[in-house]
């Protein structure tokens, strides 16, 4: 939060933008440090990565290449680890992983309207703020563009195949609503399969041992719930078998074995 580029942008909230859209379909989500092993994950996020050190982009690079899907923000790799500014346009050492640049950048102000809309012909459009990326693809395809407001029909957001991998350059903050279509689509499209259905503020985490599955069930609301997907197994707080839907008292906890 030191230099925010924005007064309406909190670092925390950007990233609970893509958090929720996971959440919501009982993704789960690990948050890790820069310095941590991405090998395994089949799809890696990295929020306004703003300082990005040499061996991260390198990292990273090895990740796209060997066949891992990345999605990054606006204000990556401005700084190395030095806090000095990166003289090359951004995203800089990631220029060639996203096939992109950033043609010009700015800053909304906080009533100024911007909104983005889908290529697929989707006539539904966002409203975005904090920040406008307009980029430049070089060997990525446009996924969606600017369709009111600082550059109306500039990219937005981009994809790009690199090695085996894909990465996909996000250059604004759209909305909630347009966040969980898009997660959904790329989740789709890379195999990361959601969780079991469940109402709002319900949480469903799922863990393996052997050939058993356990479902960890969490209530967040201050009202009894019923979870339709999850209905047999051994409920093993009560130690009953389930044969119709799972209930939940108000902030309730059900761990299933199934």
């Amino acid at each position: 939060q030191i230099q925010r580029s924005n007064q309406q942008f909190v670092y925390v909230d950007h990233v609970r933008l893509y958090y929720d859209a996971l959440h919501k379909r009982n993704i789960t989500v690990d948050v890790i440090c820069s310095d941590a092993d991405i090998s395994k994950y089949k799809l890696v996020i990295t929020p306004t990565m703003f300082v990005l050190k040499e061996e991260t982009a390198a990292k990273l690079r090895e990740y796209v290449k060997s066949g891992g899907a990345l999605i990054t923000t606006f204000r990556i790799g401005v700084k190395d680890q030095y806090s000095r500014i990166v003289d090359e346009p951004l995203p800089g050492k990631l220029r060639e992983i996203f096939g992109v640049k950033v043609e010009e950048y700015h800053s909304p102000w906080i009533e100024e309207v911007n909104r983005i809309k889908l290529k697929t012909g989707d006539p539904t459009e966002s409203a975005v703020k904090f920040w406008i990326d307009v980029l430049k693809p070089e060997t990525a395809e446009v996924i969606a563009e600017y369709s009111y407001g600082f550059a109306p029909g500039k990219p937005a957001i981009t994809r790009n195949s690199f090695g085996a991998g894909t990465a996909i350059y996000v250059g604004t903050a759209p909305d909630k609503d347009f966040m969980a279509g898009f997660i959904k689509d790329i989740c789709d499209k890379i195999g990361v399969k959601p969780g079991p259905d469940s109402a709002a503020q319900v949480e469903i985490a799922s863990r393996r041992k052997g050939d058993d599955e356990y479902l960890f069930v969490l209530n967040h609301n201050d009202y009894q719930v019923e979870v339709e997907s999850v209905r047999s197994g051994q409920e093993l707080l009560t130690g009953k078998a389930l044969s119709a839907p799972v209930k939940l008292e108000p902030f309730g906890v059900a761990i299933v074995k199934r």
